[in-house]
């Protein structure tokens, strides 16, 4: 690499912790990272989880980092914001992996400039570095375990050490979110457009999401409180998140996957891989070269999409990883058809002005959306009006309380359990999600609180010893 190749990765590097260090939010950035929040201090207080959770078999290496943490001096109150600096941080980091790799597919370093500059503004991953998840920490990891990968199939003195390291990223991003690997069929094809395809070449490229399962896997066994086998479980899961291809070709939910990249982008990328596949005229060796990119991005892509496609539990987050060679495709493919980089250069970034403003903003991260500046400022609005719901919710004297809702319970369960010396947290009767009892801190709190999903008709609403609470909205009485 030359000298102002160097410089201008640590810039970017530098830009990304900069700017999403001061956009990200402030407070829990969804529902489920205040569930991640929730089951960590469950599992720091009583070394099990209150109930069999997919998190601790997807991400066991990202809830092990939060107890020791949580355990090692980080208080409950620190939680929101430390997770969400752990983001900020491993968004940037997969700044260089994700510029080494483009660099070795494009065979030039200012298309995998803007491979990078286009992948920074997709909605999925810009906004997965504003709040603390595991996927983008895992996305770090895998982009890792590429870049090192593409140096191995290179060959040289160091290929061994290289092959080494993407060992070891590959297991590090399936510990931090297993679905990582629905992305793995990308080393094979990687294998196809760095050097002369062997089967040893396409074996190791096997073995290497391979591993990463198997990482995953020993970790959760060996360190996680299971209490449901893997069979039961995955049946568990799939009735309550079951298979349906209707999602496929719902309006509503295929926005999801729009709004995750910008229908603008989408639309490029559909040219894009017009001028990788057709001839137009150029050499054999530019033609292969382009086409097994489009090959690599559909290896690399499609399978997380069309899994998450039929699934109605979707959320933007779900493709962050999956989109990552769309953003080179779109470099490569608007590099081919306009030759020089100054017109290159003035396209893409007309292309994503043209998606910024293709929609409006939103509040949610699930829906995501390209209009990235002014949906975070709604996400934090949202993000607020919860975390007020909960602490209101924590502070009230009241000794028995009833909690209803939705999406917003985890906040206030959050602030209730942050503010408590010792709680168990355990379903006892039906239709219950949780029953809390609690040692308030200071004493004369609340000491018991009953979880109900929705506002469905609940007994304790008639008994005047209960403090009714609804999530979303407040005080019901």
């Amino acid at each position: 690499m030359k000298r102002w190749e160097w410089g201008l990765l640590c810039g970017l590097t530098l830009l990304a912790f900069i700017v999403h260090a001061a956009y990200r939010i402030r407070g829990f950035g969804e529902q489920d990272e205040a569930r991640i929040a929730i089951f960590a201090m469950d599992w720091l207080s009583h070394g099990v989880f209150a109930g069999d959770t997919y998190l601790n078999r997807t991400s066991p290496l990202y809830l092990l980092g939060l107890r020791f943490a949580l355990s090692h001096g980080l208080s409950y109150a620190g939680l929101a914001d430390a997770l969400n600096l752990v983001n900020v941080a491993f968004g940037a980091l997969s700044v260089p992996p994700m510029f080494l790799l483009f660099r070795r597919l494009a065979g030039d370093a200012s298309v995998a400039f803007l491979g990078v500059a286009v992948y920074s503004v997709v909605p999925a991953y810009f906004y997965g570095q504003g709040y603390g998840m595991p996927h983008i920490p895992s996305l770090a990891c895998f982009l890792t375990s590429l870049a090192c990968f593409g140096r191995y199939l290179e060959g040289g003195a160091s290929q061994h050490l290289a092959l080494g390291a993407a060992l070891v990223a590959s297991a590090l991003a399936c510990a931090f979110k297993a679905d990582i690997v629905m992305c793995g069929l990308a080393f094979p094809a990687l294998v196809l457009c760095l050097g002369t395809p062997t089967p040893r070449r396409f074996f190791t490229a096997c073995a290497l999401p391979a591993f990463g399962v198997a990482a995953g896997l020993a970790l959760y066994h060996a360190a996680m409180p299971v209490e449901t086998s893997a069979a039961r479980f995955a049946a568990d899961w799939s009735g309550q998140f079951p298979f349906d291809l209707r999602a496929l070709v719902d309006k509503g939910h295929a926005r999801i996957t729009l709004y995750a990249l910008g229908s603008v982008l989408w639309g490029t990328t559909a040219v894009a891989i017009y001028a990788c596949v057709a001839r137009r005229g150029r050499g054999d060796a530019l033609v292969t070269r382009t086409r097994r990119l489009a090959l690599l991005t559909a290896a690399w892509a499609l399978p997380t999409v069309l899994f998450w496609g039929m699934i109605w539990a979707h959320a933007a987050r779900h493709l962050t990883a999956a989109l990552v060679p769309v953003a080179l495709l779109v470099a490569v493919g608007v590099s081919s058809l306009l030759g020089t980089l100054p017109r290159t250069a003035a396209a893409v970034f007309a292309v994503l002005v043209a998606n910024y403003f293709s929609a409006d903003p939103t509040n949610h991260p699930h829906r995501a959306g390209p209009r990235l500046f002014g949906s975070l400022e709604q996400m934090q609005k949202l993000a607020d009006h919860f975390t007020t719901s909960g602490r209101d919710f924590a502070e009230a004297r009241a000794d028995r309380k009833l909690l209803l809702g939705g999406g917003a319970i985890p906040y206030c369960e959050y602030e209730l359990l942050s503010r408590t010396r010792h709680f168990a947290r355990r379903v006892t009767t039906t239709g219950v999600l949780w029953d809390v009892e609690l040692e308030p801190t200071p004493p004369g709190l609340t000491r018991f609180v009953r979880v109900r999903f929705g506002q469905q008709a609940a007994p304790e609403r008639e008994d005047p010893r209960y403090f009714v609470w609804v999530a979303e909205t407040g005080k019901e009485r």
